[in-house]
């Protein structure tokens, strides 16, 4: 749902997203900049996914990208 530079503007993400989703923190290197990027999931199909994402974007949590394992 997000990618940061600064792990307390991806924190405050997280706790936006809500206790109803099983959020996390990942951290990653992009270009040799660190970057904490919040994901939300899994799910078990790309439409449950989908509908999660678009609920958010309603409320204007996040409006995120699905990621796929496929």
């Amino acid at each position: 749902v997000g990618a940061f530079s600064q792990i307390g503007n991806a924190e405050r993400m997280s706790r936006s997203v809500g206790t109803n989703h099983n959020v996390k923190v990942v951290p990653a290197r992009v270009n040799n900049a660190d970057y904490f990027r919040v994901w939300v999931g899994p799910y078990a199909s790309e439409s449950q996914a989908d509908r999660v994402r678009s609920d958010m974007a309603r409320r204007g949590v996040a409006d995120g990208v699905i990621v796929s394992g496929r």
